[in-house]
């Protein structure tokens, strides 16, 4: 009697090896191109995305005799709701020896969903501060909602 462990058998589902190995390898070509479009989708959507908070300085870095250097600051809606009154604040990190002035007392008025108003912040450097770098903290209050960002602004000699 013969051992079914002496004849090679396999099993066979009816369909041609060639086939399968076609199918097979199609789909795994399709799961790859999706996966990939998919990475491209999510990865261009955080690039995209508006943060509600961009800042510049009109010149960094500044020299200790220099007298003052200007913020721009962009603020976006990025709620879906319209903001009837939004307010920015800026302020040193720390006890550091900078007077901060924001335009307009700080205060831009309504802003739609998805609109931008610009806003200047004056950074005088009070007399005597040593050279380095120095966080500037500036907040936003858009529908309800508070929104913050940092930037450095480096004093030299």
């Amino acid at each position: 009697m013969a051992s079914i462990y002496e004849e090679k058998k396999t099993l066979d589902f009816g369909f041609p090896t060639e086939k399968t190995k076609k199918i097979g390898s199609t789909l795994f070509i399709l799961l790859l191109v999706l996966l990939a479009i998919a990475l491209i989708v999510i990865g261009t959507q955080s690039v995209l995305e508006k943060k509600p908070i961009e800042l510049n300085f009109e010149k960094n870095p500044i020299k200790v005799t220099q007298e003052n250097v200007i913020l721009n600051a962009k603020i976006i809606n990025t709620t879906s709701m319209n903001s009837e009154q939004v307010i920015v604040t800026a302020k040193p990190r720390g006890s550091i020896p900078l007077t901060i002035t924001v335009e307009r007392n700080g205060l831009i008025g309504s802003i739609a969903a998805g609109e931008e108003r610009r806003i200047k912040i004056l950074i005088n450097p009070v007399q005597g501060i040593l050279p380095g770098n120095y966080i500037i903290d500036v907040t936003a209050k858009i529908s309800n909602q508070q929104f913050s960002k940092s930037i450095t602004l480096t004093i030299e000699e």
